[in-house]
């Protein structure tokens, strides 16, 4: 039975402190810190489900989508690294492409000049 005692109370279960002023079910240590938000906070940190880092083990507040600002920024550079890798793997496939071009190239043009030197050689003589 609940006594008017009671109706101030924590209802985490085993807790018996003061409710939070403005929370309407928990004390300080078991209250959201989020500002108007009146859930009970998760073990792991100071805030609510709603609130907290979507990873795991993080008790961080939610800044940009469901992260917290160091998860949300070790994402951004992890999908940074990922396009810079990305981007050398084609600068890397392009300048093999290249260099193959210019060995062929270049293999052409010797032919080539080795051809113009035997023409040279000739003078006016047909090759035997």
């Amino acid at each position: 039975m609940n006594t008017a005692m009671d109706v101030n109370r924590c209802e985490h279960e085993g807790c018996g402190e003061h409710r939070t002023i403005g929370a309407t079910r928990f004390c300080a240590h078991h209250s959201c810190q989020r500002r108007g938000c009146q859930l009970p906070k998760t073990p792991r940190g100071l805030y609510c489900e709603t609130h907290a880092c979507a990873y795991s083990e993080c008790g961080n507040e939610r800044v940009v989508r469901e992260l917290c600002e160091f998860h949300y920024r070790e994402e951004c550079q992890e999908g940074v690294r990922a396009e810079l890798d990305e981007e050398r793997r084609r600068l890397e496939y392009e300048l093999e492409r290249n260099r193959n071009t210019i060995l062929a190239l270049d293999t052409e043009l010797r032919q080539r000049d080795q051809t113009i030197q035997q023409l040279r050689g000739w003078n006016g003589r047909l090759p035997n």
